[in-house]
């Protein structure tokens, strides 16, 4: 299950990492209410983070792209630049 971690990498990115809890829509389970979106470009699709932290309040939704960090690691983070991907059948 993937999360929202609170950790920050150099540049201010929330990274997107394991460890979610599983279960219900509530506040335990906030840090990882994820959703792929459909999209207009040549990938179709993209991750998106939904920011929300009630149930009845409206959801603000932050892209899920790649961050690189001082090592040149690549890293899943929340972001400004969707990381957009298509399904190919198999």
């Amino acid at each position: 299950m993937w999360k929202n971690d609170n950790f920050h990498v150099s540049k201010g990115h929330r990274l997107v990492t394991t460890g979610g809890v599983v279960g219900n829509l509530g506040k335990e389970t906030v840090g990882n209410w994820f959703m792929i979106e459909k999209t207009d470009g040549a990938y179709n699709y993209k991750i998106v983070y939904c920011l929300s932290e009630c149930l009845s309040c409206k959801r603000k939704f932050k892209n899920v792209g790649m961050v690189v960090d001082q090592n040149g690691n690549q890293h899943l983070a929340l972001s400004d630049v969707p990381f957009q991907f298509r399904f190919l059948k198999a």
